[in-house]
């Protein structure tokens, strides 16, 4: 008994390990480093719109997702 519960955690330990290296070679959509980002608009927290371009003048902008 010992033995096959051993062997289910060493099975499910390759498991997950190859399932989480397999993840970098899936293509992954969106941006790569240093691609323009293209316009978007959020609401912040008191329900106001912003956009990507709100501030021509802006060398960048950080989102946070809480």
């Amino acid at each position: 008994m010992k033995q096959l519960k051993n062997s289910a955690a060493l099975l499910t330990l390759l498991l997950t390990f190859i399932t989480i290296t397999s993840f970098r070679y899936l293509p992954m959509p969106g941006y790569q480093v240093g691609d323009k980002a293209k316009d978007f608009t959020l609401k912040n927290v008191n329900g106001q719109l912003y956009s990507l371009n709100s501030d021509p003048k802006a060398k960048g902008a950080i989102v946070v997702f809480t």
